[in-house]
């Protein structure tokens, strides 16, 4: 059999065996015998519709090719002159079949191309038949189950996009509803971190767990820990596609200082193309956009072309303990491969952005006692400890003027960024100016002045002070030596250093700096670990895609100065990349007051989930 012959046999057997086989078990009859079949029993409404075999242009290609080779026997004529009748009777149809495959914009040809890739089948089912009984043809055989597998995945493309594009066209028609949704969302107080909001954070924890049941998730519960409830829900029918583990939170930030919101924070206001209020870019925004991906799939056609898992916690904003516990003891069960996380920002408005980085977190309160009381400052002055002072002078030992923190051992196990790192952050379109200007609205950087501003939000580790209190700070004057005081301290901590190690070095230089007479407590409140995500997994290609149809342009891959507590465990438990996508902008004012997301990108948020779910199911 010559080479182009072989093509021809092997490509009409590659179609219709392929596109016969779906997600289904192959078969070596696919039509050799003369039976057509229709698959209505495969994952969705586009193999429903793909006619495979026409029984009797089967019968006519196979009595053509046992006519030619002179018997029914099953030797290498009728072999051969039967790749010859396939070639050449199939040879025009398979073209306009290729490239619909190949061209997108014919996603809607699929039922011609599974027609004529039925007819190939009947051809090349025989083909397949004498190759086992011939070894002198069982290559071909071999090479047609070999690409059967290529074509297997064009199918799924072919399904992939049709289901994607049903689901954008759900999700576009429902963007007045959407913004009714995540206003009921945004007015629930879910503040964490103080307990008289505990109702409001269970509250919105059933909020979630409701909306993902009533999208069609199913499993969908409220999850007890010993803080704040986690919410889990999945969709586990998609056989042979990936699953892929959405996460988010449903906690938010104290709100205050209350009198710099120009609207109250809890209720919710568009405002100049913008959402404000407290969660809308951090992270009920970002969470939400993922739950509408999902509902538009399951409303819009009645399945995902990817399995899903939810996982989302209500303890971000407080270290997330109750996850960390979940999910060490649930690794198993949560198996996925891969994670996605939309709690990041863009690089600068409307800029597709990938995030390959999160710095790590020690967070600590130090604390100092003296005198067992409140002192007198004129009886005792000069002779009392004052523990306010002593905490300045530890504060001023920990870092110096230039930023440098003066921890022994602290920079050890720092890794820098690489040279072609490096030279991507160059590239970008970074203003330092009007950084300083417009975003940290002050009225000079600050810190390792030696590095560029975002190498040192990104790259470089940090010290920073949250909070002192101690003695009198109400109007008027109380001249008091105070007995007690307290700081809160984090470090950001850059790739390679190991939360652990750094707390203690911290706790050991805290030690060596406070002054005699004093009684030290240092308490670590939570820590997180860097994560650097591997540039070149699938999955992140998969995001980059999506990202690129629905902003016209690639996206940027930077790192964030920020941490998510739980993104590194998922790594490290699950061992599953994961993939940080977020739809914030830069100035959406996270943490602090009139914190906003512009609806066009909540709108743009869901159209890309839903191209991710559809690129990581093309992946598989």
């Amino acid at each position: 059999m010559s080479a182009s012959l072989a093509r021809h046999v092997v490509g009409g057997v590659m179609i219709g065996v392929a596109i016969f086989a779906g997600w289904n078990q192959p078969s070596d009859r696919a039509g050799g015998e003369g039976h057509g079949a229709q698959v209505g029993h495969g994952p969705g409404p586009i193999l429903a519709q793909l006619k495979i075999g026409n029984g009797n242009e089967v019968q006519a290609h196979r009595r053509q090719a046992q006519g030619l080779g002179g018997g029914q026997g099953f030797g290498p004529a009728p072999a051969a002159v039967g790749g010859a009748a396939a070639a050449e009777i199939m040879g025009e149809k398979l073209a306009p079949a290729r490239r619909a495959v190949r061209e997108e914009q014919n996603m809607h040809r699929a039922p011609a191309c599974g027609a004529v890739g039925g007819e190939a089948a009947g051809a090349g089912g025989f083909i397949i038949r004498v190759g086992r009984e011939n070894e002198k043809w069982a290559g071909a055989a071999e090479q047609a189950h070999a690409l059967a597998g290529e074509m297997r995945g064009a199918a799924r493309l072919l399904y992939s996009r049709r289901s994607m594009a049903l689901a954008l066209e759900y999700a576009s028609a429902r963007q007045a509803q959407q913004w009714d949704q995540l206003q009921e969302f945004l007015r629930i107080p879910s503040v964490s971190t103080l307990p008289a909001h505990k109702p409001d954070v269970e509250r919105a924890a059933e909020w979630v767990k409701s909306h993902l049941a009533e999208a069609g998730m199913e499993h969908a519960e409220v999850i007890p820990t010993g803080g704040h409830p986690l919410v889990y829900a999945d969709w586990l029918h998609a056989a042979g596609a990936p699953t892929i583990l959405c996460y988010g939170h449903y906690d938010v930030q104290p709100a205050e200082p209350l009198e710099e919101w120009q609207s109250p924070p809890f209720m919710p206001v568009l405002r100049d193309g913008n959402i404000y209020a407290r969660g809308a870019a951090d992270d009920k925004g970002q969470l939400y956009a993922q739950m509408q991906a999902a509902d538009a799939f399951l409303r819009g056609e009645g399945r995902l072309p990817v399995n899903l898992r939810f996982v989302i916690e209500g303890e971000e904003e407080v270290g997330g303990e109750g996850i960390e516990a979940y999910v060490r003891r649930n690794a198993a069960a949560l198996g996925c491969d891969a994670v996605l996380i939309t709690d990041t920002t863009q690089f600068a408005a409307g800029l597709p952005t990938l995030n390959t980085g999160l710095r790590g977190m020690v967070y600590a309160e130090v604390r100092l006692r003296g005198a067992e009381a409140d002192l007198h400052s004129g009886l005792y002055g000069g002779v009392a400890p004052n523990p306010l002072e002593a905490l300045a002078r530890i504060i001023c030992g920990l870092k110096d003027a230039g930023g440098r923190i003066l921890i022994p051992g602290f920079y050890d196990a720092l890794r820098p960024p690489s040279a072609a790192e490096a030279a991507d952050w160059a590239r970008l379109p970074f203003d330092a100016e009007r950084y300083r200007r417009e975003e940290v609205r002050a009225a000079a950087l600050s810190g390792e002045l030696e590095y560029a501003p975002l190498e040192r939000v990104w790259a470089r580790p940090t010290l920073e002070v949250h909070g002192i209190a101690g003695g009198f700070t109400a109007a008027g004057a109380k001249t008091v030596i105070p007995a007690r005081a307290a700081a809160k301290i984090s470090m950001r901590l850059a790739p390679a250093q190991a939360p652990a190690a750094m707390a203690a070095a911290f706790e050991r230089r805290v030690r060596e700096l406070t002054p005699a007479g004093f009684t030290l407590e240092v308490e670590i409140l939570h820590t997180a670990e860097p994560v650097l995500v591997e540039s070149e997994n699938r999955f992140l290609r998969a995001a980059a895609q999506a990202l690129e149809q629905t902003y016209g342009r690639p996206p940027v891959l930077v790192r964030s100065g920020g941490s998510i507590p739980i993104a590194a465990l998922f790594a490290q438990t699950l061992g599953a990349p994961v993939v940080l996508m977020g739809f914030a902008t830069p100035d959406c004012g996270a943490h602090g007051p009139n914190e906003k997301l512009p609806l066009a990108n909540l709108q743009q948020a869901v159209a890309t989930v839903i191209r991710f779910f559809a690129a990581a199911a093309q992946s598989a």
